[in-house]
């Protein structure tokens, strides 16, 4: 495990009692995670652990254990969010029991799963994001991330006078050009 894996954890691993005592501080924590995807750029250290979950698995928790406003959990958004997951579940089943698309069950399934984890994780940000302080907190780090990219990337596209394309992270949500162009552009 390299330098960059060994402190990757060292920031990771102080942070995770804090999200369970504090789950704001977890949902920021998992939008750095999820979108500047340090993990990626850590040479190797996605491969030893979910970062992802570390930091999901005790907010969640802590969103369990330490939530008031329950009430705000059954709003109009959430249950729309509730029936499109149902959706995109009827739909999955569909397509893996229709002959046609058998032989992609597997890759259904596990996009399913990651669709499962990322609704789960925004109907939780929304059941935190209480106040315009934490909803301005969260839009100002969502595009800290966005602005890392730009950032790091900005030396090499001024070098070769943007001849070439920019890729996110690999196995993110943004790793294709045009994937984090919307990005940016969705950020601005």
């Amino acid at each position: 495990m390299g330098i960059r894996a060994v402190l990757l954890l060292a920031t990771l691993l102080p942070c995770v009692p804090i999200c369970f005592f504090r789950p704001f501080f977890g949902v920021i924590m998992w939008t750095i995670i999820s979108f500047a995807s340090p993990q990626w750029y850590a040479w190797g250290a996605a491969m030893y652990f979910p970062s992802a979950e570390l930091i999901a698995i005790p907010t969640i928790l802590g969103f369990a254990i330490f939530n008031r406003g329950w009430a705000r959990m059954v709003s109009r958004e959430s249950i729309l969010l509730l029936v499109l997951w149902l959706w995109f579940t009827f739909t999955s089943i569909i397509s893996s029991t229709t002959p046609l698309f058998a032989d992609h069950a597997d890759v259904t399934w596990s996009r399913w799963q990651f669709v499962t984890k990322v609704l789960l994780m925004t109907v939780i940000t929304m059941g935190i994001v209480d106040s315009f302080a934490r909803l301005r907190t969260l839009v100002i780090v969502t595009a800290s991330c966005f602005t890392f990219y730009v950032i790091k990337a900005l030396p090499f596209i001024i070098m070769t006078g943007g001849a070439f394309r920019l890729y996110g992270p690999p196995r993110s949500m943004v790793e294709d050009n045009n994937d984090l162009g919307l990005a940016l552009n969705m950020t601005l």
